[in-house]
Parts: structure tokens; C-alpha cells; sequence
């Protein structure tokens, strides 16, 4: 999955998220807590799944809130977004999503 981060000077930097790590953060398009993301991730455990998790704080893909890791992406398709099937929606690791800049 590549995310596409589009900061208020124009300029775009682009995050690729692979494998487990792709997978975490569209798990997370709702926001969970870290004992979600290890009971849906078993084979990961605590020990790897917190380092992602930070990772992706430090990148700003996403944010902590009373334990709650929401990501902070959105879909550039509509119907995504408002929840509707569309040609590029449901969760797969070829969508491209865009960050909302403020």
C-alpha cells in the first residue's frame, strides 16, 4: 500500500506500507487499541506490533489517543469514503490513500 502524503507547500512524500505493516494500518482505518491489533495479529505479539505502531506515530501516519490508534489516512475515492463499494474499495493492499493536510 502506498500512502500518499500531501503537505501544505505542494510537496508529496510517499510511505509504502508492506506486509504486516500495511495490514495494521487498514485494520486501523477504525480506531483501535493495541490488545485489537495483537488479538488480530496474533503471530506478531505485543513486542512487534508497539514498534510499528510507533513508527508509523513517527512518520505521522497515525496517533495515540487514551490508547486508541486511529490512522490518518483517507481514501481519494468517494464512494470509500462515504462507506459504498466502489471499483477501488474494500481493504486491499493496492489502494492508494491520501492524507488530509491542514
Amino acid at each position: 500500500m502506498i500512502i500518499q502524503e500531501r503537505r501544505s507547500q505542494g510537496e508529496t512524500v510517499s510511505h509504502r506500507l508492506k506486509g504486516v505493516s500495511g495490514a495494521v494500518y487498514l485494520f486501523c482505518e477504525t480506531r483501535r487499541r493495541v490488545a485489537e491489533i495483537v488479538d488480530r495479529f496474533p503471530r506478531f505479539g505485543d513486542e512487534r506490533i508497539r514498534p510499528l505502531l510507533r513508527m508509523m506515530m513517527d512518520k505521522w501516519l497515525m496517533f495515540c489517543e487514551r490508547d486508541f490508534y486511529p490512522a490518518l489516512a483517507v481514501s481519494e475515492d468517494p464512494l470509500r469514503s462515504a462507506g459504498l463499494k466502489g471499483p477501488k474499495s474494500g481493504l486491499t493492499m493496492n489502494n492508494d490513500i491520501d492524507i488530509l493536510t491542514f
